[in-house]
């Protein structure tokens, strides 16, 4: 919904429903069955080695999630190529699919996961010992993200074309998963995490030039520092903290030379190059340390070339 109270302020607000289908790997993956060591609370934390069942879960329903947004542009007609606009945002997940749920945390919060645990029959009153337990995937937990986006572009005449600065941020000040039973809420902003979590500060600033045919542009893109993923034994790590440059040019030839051929007045050559100035990934325990590197944040390519020919019509 868009509402424009003055010629130069526009205010707009969305709502969105969606859901994810579970993947392939969650449904069909292999079943194992195995004897695994937990304690039972309700035998007074007794050791026991039940038969327990993981893999994929036929059963398993859509991820669901819901977003809101709600901001405002500023167009101001003393400065008509000036634009900036600011948004609030929030994202909700549940029902997320967890491939590979603990058993002892089925086990401990048994009421969240109906049907789940096969107990013998009770003797003298006592329940009986557990027998299986269900742990392929299931769907359980959720998660809370919201933040605010912030834009300022600006396009500049001069005698050699037209420069087009923008700057633009994302501030994301809160990330929640709640994705354990029983324990509390988990906060995951700038603290990486395999299953989901975002740096506070992503930004980029850009510059744009083009001149008839011809345009090119030059931006930088910033990540904030964020705290490493951690597992056992391993120390905290700050990362991010760091910028990428990318450029790129073009050259609409077709539209320069071939003003009356419709099939050739699309066409256009264009050359750039991403990481332009080779900054290379710093060590992560990413991935349990059999990566090295954080592919969520960075490029382990380094700097990219590329060269394009086209057509549009």
């Amino acid at each position: 919904m868009e509402w424009r109270p003055t010629e130069a302020f526009l205010i707009r607000g969305s709502y969105a429903q969606a859901f994810a289908a579970p993947s392939l790997f969650s449904l069909y993956s292999p079943q194992i069955i195995q004897s695994v060591d937990v304690t039972d609370p309700l035998n007074g934390n007794a050791a026991v080695s039940p038969l327990v069942t993981s893999g994929g879960n036929l059963t398993l329903r859509p991820e669901t999630g819901q977003s809101r947004s709600l901001g405002v542009v500023w167009s101001p007609e003393a400065v008509k190529a000036l634009r900036v606009s600011i948004t609030y945002w929030v994202i909700n997940q549940t029902s997320r699919v967890q491939s590979q749920p603990d058993p002892q945390e089925i086990i401990d919060s048994s009421a969240l996961f109906p049907g789940r645990i096969v107990r013998g029959p009770s003797v003298n009153g006592q329940v009986g010992d557990i027998q299986s337990v269900d742990a392929t995937a299931v769907n359980f937990g959720s998660l809370r993200v919201s933040g605010f986006d912030g834009e300022l572009t600006y396009g500049y005449h001069t005698s050699f074309g037209v420069l087009t600065p923008s700057v633009s941020v994302t501030r994301t000040y809160k990330y929640e998963a709640a994705i354990t039973p029983n324990a509390p809420i988990t906060d995951r902003l700038s603290l990486a995490n395999e299953d989901g979590w975002a740096p506070r500060w992503k930004g980029m600033a850009a510059l744009g030039w083009k001149m008839g045919p011809y345009s090119a542009g030059f931006d930088g893109r910033y990540v904030g520092k964020y705290q490493d993923y951690v597992y056992a034994g391993t120390p905290t790590r700050q990362l991010g903290d760091f910028w990428l440059y990318d450029l790129n040019a073009r050259y609409d030839f077709g539209a320069a030379l071939a003003h009356n051929n419709r099939y050739l007045k699309g066409t256009y050559i264009a050359i750039g190059g991403v990481n332009i100035f080779n900054s290379l990934p710093k060590f992560s325990d990413y991935g349990d340390s059999l990566r090295g590197y954080d592919a969520t944040q960075y490029d382990i390519r380094g700097r990219f070339l590329y060269a394009n020919l086209g057509a549009k019509w």
